[in-house]
Formats: C-alpha cells, sequence, structure tokens
C-alpha cells in the first residue's frame, strides 16, 4: 500500500485533543413567552393523524431499531442473498455490502477513529460509496457526504467547521484532498488492508443521541451552515416515512441524488428497509429526459423519488413505475395529470434539513390541488405570525415544524439557531413539543386539513443546501434547460417560490357559446372523476342489464316458466348470501383504499375474510334448504350441485370486492369490460345448460360471473401491480371495524326487501308469480344502477376530500335528474313492450308492478346519496338506524299488500321508498345548506 504521509492513514493524529463540534444542544434555548390562548374557534390545532398514519404508529412500536445502521443489519439477516444495490454492471447482496462495510468499519477502528468522530465521504457514485456510509456508521462514527463537484475551498471550510476526523475517498480526489487539515484514507490504495479485516459486524455501544451525519445548507450571505442530525433524529423519519412510501421487497428503486443531499436518504434507506433492491443512477448524460426514461425503462425501476423539474424531463412514460415521490419544489397540477396512471401512487413531500428531510406528506391526483399535504406521525405543524401566534385556520403564517425530527441547531451557529429555532409559543403542547423550526415558509391550513405552501417570506429560496436569490436561480435554468425538452412543462418553482398564474378565459358571449358545444362537455366530464366513474360505472352495469334482457329473454323461450321461477329465486337467495357475506366490505374498499398505504394489504384480507365467510354460509344455507322452499331441495341430492354452488357464491361475493377496488383505484373503465364479458357468456351458456333445467339457468348466470370476476382479478395483478395474498391484517381491518360493521348492515338491510320477497312470492303464491316478479325487477334493475354507481362515485370523491362534498352531492343530484328521471319515463312508458319479448303472460302479469317499482327508483335515489353522505361523514348510527327502518317498511307494506299479487306488492313498495326518499331529502336539504347556517349562527 502507498501512502504518502501520515496524514492518510492514522486517524487519531490529528484533532487528538480538539473537542468534536461545538455541542448544538447545550445552546440556551430562547425564553420566548407563550402566545395567549386563542378562543376555540380560531386558535391553531395540530393536525389530526389520518387512519394511515394512524397505523403506522401502532407498527413503529413493534420494530427495536435505535441506531441507523441497525434498519440495514434487520434487512440483512432477514434477506441475506437479495440484491442490496446495482450500480451500471456490478451489484452487491445485502450479505456482501454488510460483509464489506464491516471490513471497513473495523479498519476505520484501527486506525483511530471513535464513536462520534465525523468522518467525511468523498466519492464518485459507485459501489464504494455505499459501502462507505455504512461503514462509517458501523464503526460508530458519523458520515459527512462531501459532493465532488464541490469547490475546494469550501471543502476546507466544511472540514474546519465541522472538526473532520478524517476522509475516506480514492486517489483520483488527491488533488482536493491534499488541502484539507484532516487524516485522508484512500479506498483504492488501501483496499488489501481492508479485504484482510474482519468481515463480522464491530460490537459498539452507541447512543441513539449520538451524532449520525452532518449536512450542510447555505444562508442567505452565502455561508455554509452545518446540521447535525442524530440517530434519534434520522431513526424517527425513517420509521414513520418508510410505510406511508409503501416500498416493498419486491421494488427498485432509483438513486440519482448526490449523497451530499439529505434527499437522498430518502432513496437509500426506506429501500434497505424493505429489502428492496437500489440502483445507482447513471452519471452522464442520461441522467435527464429520454436518457433517463430509457434508463428507468431498462432497469425496470418501480419507485422514483424526484424533485418536478426532473420528471418534467423526461418526455415519454415509464411503465414500470408504481411509485412516484416529488419534493424540494412546487409540483405543477399539469405534471401530476401527465403522470397520473391506474395503480401509480404519486406522493407529495415537504421538509427542510433542519428537521430531518421531511415533515409533511400528501397523495397527488390529477384533479386535486397541490398541497404539501399533513404531518408525518410524531411531526407537528403549526402556522404562525410574526409575532409567533396562532392564526386562524385559513389564514397564512409562517411555517413552524416541531416534534422528533427537528434537530438541535446549527454547528457554530449560536445566534442562527437561537433566531430559527425558538420555543413552541402554543403552550398546550409545549411539554410534548417544546422546540419549534421556523422554516421561513409561508402558508395555511385548507378547510380539508392539508398544508397550503404559499411560497418564501424572503425572496431567497433554499433547495437542499443551496441557497440563492429566485432571479438567479431562474437566469441560471434558463440557461442550462431547453424549454422545448420539457415536452411542454414549465420549469416547477421551487419551494420558496409562489407562481400564480390565472387563466385567461373568454367573457364576451360569442367566446362563451364557442366554449359550450360537445367536445368541451365531453372534456369536462371525462376529467371530472365523480362523473366519469359514475358513467363508466353505469354503462358497465347497462351493459350487463341491456344484454341480461337479451338473457332472459332467450331463458324464457328456452326454459319453463316454472324453472325461471325457481332459478330466479337462487339467484336472489345467491345475491343474498353475498350481502351478507361480504361485511360491508367492499364499502370499506371504497372508503379506505384511495388513501391507503396498504393497498395490497386491505385488498387481500377483504378477499381471504370475504371467502371464508361465505363458504361457512354456503353450507349453512345448503344444510338448512327446508326452511327456504321445499322446491330448493333437490340441491341436496347432486354432489356437483353442492360444491358448483358454493363455488358460484364465493366468486359472486368477490364481484363485489372487485367493482369497489376498481371504483377506489378510479378505475370504473374495467368494470365495463368485465361486465361486458360476462354479459356475452350469459347470452352463450344457457344453450349448454338447457338439460339442468332451473339449474342451468342458475348456472348460466353464476358460472358468467365466476369468468369476469377471474378476468378483473388479473387486470388488477397484471395491470395495477396488486400482489393478493393468502394473509389477513388483523390490525389494518381494526381500523375500518365499526365502518364495515354498519355498512354491512345497511347493504344487507336495503337489499333485503328486494331478495327476500322472491322467497316469499314463491312459497304464498307460486314459481310463475315468482319469475314475474324477478323479470320486472331486473328491468328496474337496470334503473337503480343510475343512483348505485352515483352513490358509489359520491362516496369515493367525499373520501378524497371531504372539504369538498358539497360540491360532489350537487355533482349526483345533477346527475339523478338529467339520467334517472328520463329514464324512469321510458321505462313506466314503455316496459309493456320490453315485457312483450318473454311473452304475454310476462306483460300482462307484471307490467302495473313494474310502472309502481320503477318510479320508486327515484326515491330509492335520494336514500342512496343520503347513505353515501353519512358514510363520508361518519353518521354511522343514522346510517344504520334509517336503513334499518325503511327496509323493514318496505317488507312490512310489500308483504301486507300480497293478496292482490303483484299489483299488491308495488303499492307496498312505492308508498315505503316514498317514505325513504321523504327523509333523504330533508337530510340532504340540511346537509347542503343546514351547517352553513349553524355555523353562522355559533360565530355570531
Amino acid at each position: 500500500m502507498n501512502i504518502d504521509n501520515d496524514k492518510h492513514f492514522d486517524f487519531s493524529l490529528s484533532h487528538t485533543h480538539t473537542p468534536l463540534p461545538q455541542d448544538v444542544t447545550d445552546i440556551p434555548r430562547p425564553k420566548i413567552s407563550t402566545a395567549p390562548r386563542a378562543p376555540k374557534k380560531t386558535r391553531l390545532k395540530r393536525l389530526h393523524l389520518n387512519g394511515a398514519t394512524s397505523t403506522v404508529m401502532r407498527a413503529i412500536k413493534k420494530i427495536r431499531v435505535k441506531l441507523l445502521p441497525e434498519f440495514f443489519e434487520q434487512t440483512c439477516d432477514r434477506l441475506p442473498q437479495e440484491t442490496a444495490i446495482i450500480c451500471g454492471s456490478s451489484q452487491l447482496t445485502y450479505e456482501e455490502l454488510d460483509q464489506r462495510a464491516n471490513r471497513l468499519a473495523h479498519f476505520l477502528i484501527s486506525c483511530g477513529v471513535e464513536k462520534g468522530n465525523p468522518i467525511g465521504i468523498l466519492l464518485d457514485r459507485s459501489l464504494d460509496t455505499y459501502i462507505a456510509l455504512l461503514g462509517v456508521l458501523k464503526a460508530g462514527a458519523a458520515f459527512v457526504p462531501l459532493d465532488p463537484s464541490c469547490p475546494s475551498e469550501q471543502m476546507v471550510f466544511i472540514a474546519k467547521d465541522v472538526g473532520l476526523r478524517g476522509l475516506v475517498t480514492t486517489s483520483v480526489f488527491r488533488t482536493k484532498t491534499s488541502v484539507l487539515p484532516c487524516p485522508v484514507i484512500e479506498l483504492d490504495q488501501a483496499y488489501e488492508v481492508i479485504s484482510q479485516q474482519d468481515e463480522t459486524r464491530p460490537q459498539l455501544r452507541v447512543e441513539p443521541t449520538s451524532l449520525c451525519y452532518i449536512t450542510y445548507t447555505s444562508s442567505a450571505a452565502g455561508r455554509l451552515n452545518g446540521i447535525a442530525v442524530s440517530h434519534a433524529n434520522i431513526v424517527n423519519f425513517l420509521h414513520v416515512a418508510t410505510p406511508i412510501y409503501g416500498i416493498t421487497r419486491h421494488d427498485r428503486v432509483y438513486q440519482g441524488m448526490s449523497t451530499a443531499i439529505d434527499f437522498s436518504i430518502e432513496e437509500i434507506w426506506p429501500t434497505w428497509i424493505a429489502g428492496a433492491t437500489l440502483v445507482a443512477g447513471p452519471t452522464d448524460a442520461r441522467r435527464f429526459g429520454l436518457g433517463l426514461a430509457a434508463f428507468l425503462s431498462q432497469h425496470k425501476i418501480t419507485v422514483l423519488r424526484c424533485v418536478p423539474k426532473l420528471l418534467a424531463a423526461i418526455e415519454r412514460d415509464v411503465p414500470s413505475l408504481r411509485a412516484i415521490l416529488v419534493g424540494d419544489e412546487v409540483c405543477p397540477i399539469d405534471l401530476v395529470r401527465r403522470w397520473s396512471r391506474p395503480g401509480r401512487r404519486m406522493l407529495n413531500t415537504y421538509g427542510p434539513p433542519e428537521t430531518t428531510i421531511t415533515a409533511t406528506w400528501c397523495e397527488l391526483f390529477p384533479d386535486r390541488p397541490i398541497a404539501i399535504g399533513t404531518p408525518l406521525p410524531t411531526y407537528y405543524v403549526y402556522v404562525l405570525d410574526e409575532q409567533l401566534r396562532a392564526v386562524e385556520d385559513g389564514r397564512s403564517g409562517e411555517i413552524c415544524i416541531g416534534g422528533s425530527g427537528v434537530t438541535s441547531g446549527y454547528l457554530n451557529r449560536p445566534d442562527l439557531t437561537k433566531e430559527r429555532f425558538v420555543s413552541n409559543p402554543v403552550g398546550r403542547d409545549q411539554e410534548m413539543v417544546p422546540r419549534l423550526y421556523r422554516t421561513g415558509d409561508r402558508g395555511r391550513i385548507t378547510p380539508s386539513g392539508d398544508i397550503e405552501y404559499l411560497g418564501q417570506i424572503d425572496t431567497q429560496v433554499t433547495s437542499r443546501g443551496y441557497r440563492a436569490e429566485l432571479g438567479g436561480i431562474e437566469q441560471m435554468a434558463l440557461s442550462q434547460i431547453n424549454p422545448a425538452s420539457l415536452n411542454g412543462y414549465a420549469p416547477a418553482p421551487p419551494f420558496g417560490a409562489r407562481a400564480i398564474s390565472e387563466p385567461k378565459t373568454e367573457t364576451s358571449k360569442p367566446g362563451l357559446l364557442k366554449q359550450i358545444n360537445v367536445k368541451t362537455i365531453y372534456m369536462h366530464i371525462m376529467t371530472d372523476p365523480l362523473y366519469k366513474n359514475s358513467i363508466f360505472n353505469m354503462a358497465s352495469t347497462f351493459i350487463l342489464g341491456g344484454l341480461g334482457f337479451v338473457f332472459w329473454i332467450i331463458i324464457a323461450r328456452l326454459y319453463k316458466t316454472e324453472d325461471v321461477g325457481i332459478a330466479t329465486t337462487l339467484i336472489s337467495i345467491m345475491t343474498l348470501l353475498n350481502n351478507l357475506t361480504v361485511m360491508g366490505l367492499n364499502s370499506s374498499l371504497n372508503r379506505y383504499l384511495p388513501k391507503s398505504t396498504d393497498k395490497n394489504e386491505l385488498i387481500s384480507s377483504s378477499f381471504v375474510i370475504v371467502t371464508l365467510v361465505t363458504f361457512a354460509a354456503s353450507i349453512i344455507f345448503l344444510l338448512e334448504l327446508h326452511i327456504f322452499s321445499p322446491q330448493l331441495l333437490f340441491l341436496q341430492s347432486n354432489f356437483f350441485y353442492l360444491i358448483s354452488f358454493i363455488l358460484f357464491v364465493i366468486f359472486y361475493s368477490w364481484n363485489m370486492l372487485v367493482e369497489s377496488t376498481f371504483m377506489a383505484l378510479r378505475a370504473a373503465g374495467n368494470i365495463l369490460i368485465k361486465n361486458t364479458i360476462i354479459s356475452c357468456l350469459k347470452i352463450v351458456i344457457p344453450f349448454a345448460l338447457v338439460a339442468f333445467g332451473a339449474y342451468g339457468i342458475f348456472a348460466s348466470t353464476a358460472s358468467a360471473f365466476a369468468f369476469g370476476v377471474l378476468f378483473s382479478l388479473t387486470i388488477l395483478v397484471f395491470r395495477f401491480k396488486i400482489r393478493l395474498s393468502i394473509s389477513v391484517n388483523v390490525s389494518l381491518l381494526k381500523e375500518t371495524l365499526s365502518y364495515s360493521f354498519a355498512n354491512y348492515l345497511v347493504s344487507f338491510m336495503f337489499n333485503m326487501p328486494s331478495l327476500v320477497l322472491p322467497i316469499i312470492i314463491l312459497n304464498v303464491l307460486s314459481a310463475k308469480y315468482a319469475a314475474y316478479y324477478y323479470i320486472a325487477s331486473m328491468i328496474q334493475s337496470i334503473l337503480l344502477v343510475i343512483p348505485v354507481a352515483t352513490a358509489q362515485a359520491l362516496l369515493t370523491e367525499g373520501s378524497y376530500n371531504e372539504a369538498e362534498l358539497k360540491k360532489h352531492v350537487k355533482k349526483a343530484m345533477v346527475t339523478i335528474s338529467a339520467i334517472l328521471i328520463p329514464a324512469t319515463a321510458i321505462i313506466v312508458f314503455a316496459g309493456n313492450i320490453l315485457l312483450q319479448f318473454f311473452g304475454k303472460s310476462y306483460a300482462s302479469e307484471a307490467f302495473q308492478f313494474l310502472q309502481l317499482y320503477s318510479i320508486s327508483t327515484i326515491f330509492t335515489a335520494l336514500l342512496l346519496i343520503a347513505n353515501a353522505i353519512m358514510n363520508v361523514k361518519h353518521q354511522i348510527k343514522l346510517l344504520v338506524v334509517l336503513n334499518v327502518l325503511i327496509a323493514l317498511l318496505t317488507l312490512f307494506l310489500s308483504y301486507a299488500f300480497i293478496s292482490n299479487k303483484l299489483l299488491g306488492i308495488g303499492w307496498g313498495w312505492l308508498i315505503g321508498q316514498v317514505i325513504a326518499g321523504l327523509i333523504a331529502i330533508t337530510f340532504i336539504v340540511r346537509s347542503l345548506y343546514g351547517g352553513d347556517r349553524v355555523r353562522a349562527s355559533t360565530t355570531c
């Protein structure tokens, strides 16, 4: 080994008696008088954690990691042979990377490195970079990453300011390192010695409060400021952020940021915690644009962490990406629209290095305003005025951050630390959150509870360690980037620059008339998630109902009326079992899946639970057939009937979960594809099953649904990257238990009257009347899909943003008025013609019932809209009580008039639904307008 001089080897020779960088925790904290407690209405409240982050908090308590390298070591012990890092043509498994880092750690210790010593790392991106990061930490030291492009004078300043005890580098940088006042080790020169070191992990006792790393930012005057981050700071951040980012062991994560920027920690460590593969990005021209797109596609990158400018410069989509995390700058909404895809998550993050990387997060959607979201668990965000008093909600002020991620202050800068790190003026939180960091950023709390970023208070911006005037940044950016290469997207302003441009609109009548045409109406509807999801869901069920109409015409011609009656009763029972066994989990998927960080587990758990319950319910039903009707006992005489019935009911239950999943993913177009497949199969299959009589009709419907569900599951797995597993996350389901159970009762009670009536008719009247009833109800179900689809979309959109619920309710009412009322009129006047296709007996017996049944749909629609509002607002007791009473009343009235056969049942049903509609419209009006009056009177 060729060593130039002693300082390149013996770390203990330099700074032996020099104290470590100033312990900023010793800096006296300024005594700030507690802000007066504001009135309850206007006092800024700490942002509440949502359901997803609450789940994360419970998971945090189960992970026993106190030091940063322990994250990697735990993964290494669990997945030693998985690939940890790919860099160019080289790669290392977790075990190989662990062993090489251990050797370097032992070597550093042998050279005199002690616990807490700051050790610089100056390396080009290579496997050595990641070995050095781990090796320094395993030696108990703190790493100080240096960018190779950093000027020599800045490196000298950092080395002196932090008191570097050594530097890990290579001989390539000898011209720069020769002027540094610290020992230097060149990895290429010391390779043989390092390779002979022990590959076991050093056994050191390091305190969580010890220094982990030091990162540098620039002040307004251009001075570099060191930020000391402890193990406790960074471990806390990774505990809470990693589950939200949702990286799994199957992911391939792009690492493109310089390790001198704390941004890179978000790329590296969540990847290693999950056991995923980190793919080091190129350092040549492939870092941008088409070159980067080709690199991401070639390496099948699934998770990309970048700034919006870089994302805007990628000119084509990368299909393998399932998650994109952006931060450090304002993200334009057009960029979100361009990159959003079904099954792909886009997250926005915000946080200065002084609070350990990231403090807030939110999921981005193409039709939602851009916000920086809500605090990560253990982080606290306040909006304060110039006197550090809480401002009213909706008013702007300075964003201040507290919590476990806030660092101790700046190295050797007590004046700046005193200015930026202050005592928490919010009295009730002082014990829990004693100190706040003043970010210098302006923001406000929106009505939805999100934090909206409004720009920096001063005219300068900070971007991960670099601070400059906005004008200088703009000129530099324009000189470096060809706007044409951004594919029509202007560079996004960094956090600190607020750029708001109002769209130019035509106000003249001719201009407005030009805008109002079929194309603009179509674009408005198809870019609005509620309209789009509603229409796709309606279209899918219209396909199912329309081609189902053809199916029943074929059935009426091929089979006896008595067989049709028994088969329709079986289908009603299958649907009844479905409503019983799905346990409201379909509604939970609609409500919780949009913002869930555990989508795979939530979906898988729902499927497993529903399968088990459905299997048990089907067995009980088959054993107790005599209770339902003696005419169904034939099922017990044939083993094939028994097994196939159970399988059919399970697939039918899965169908509801599949549709709810597609709705939650805003991909209702896939429901249209599924239902088209089901409808086409239903038309063909009956011809092959005529010999099976009533069971052949039932099997034709059920097997078509089974094929459609299997096709949908394939789409979820391969297109949306949903990984289904045979497992149940009990803690995750507990989060939705009360909601699921309530909607289980509501769904069951809502559908119960229409599903129980065929059984009553079969036993009280005859199989013939059961067939008449089912045919009429099948036609009415085509109408019912309009309010059902609209209510589902309303629930989903309300789950995304409850603050906009009123707007969504108005859209839902418009949809009902514009589509349902005309459709009902058509059925009322043309129903007799439709029934003629089934035969004269169907027309004469069923038409009057169909008229009454169709009119009732308008009132049913109001109840469904009210149900969706109660779901979003979590008014669960009211939801359950209302639906139970309405269901029992409707069933009672229908049965009370059964002596008048179908006409009597129709009048009883209509009266019950009219009462339901009147109650519902009262609730809807109060929800739309009553709340404002209440709040106004409270304010007065």
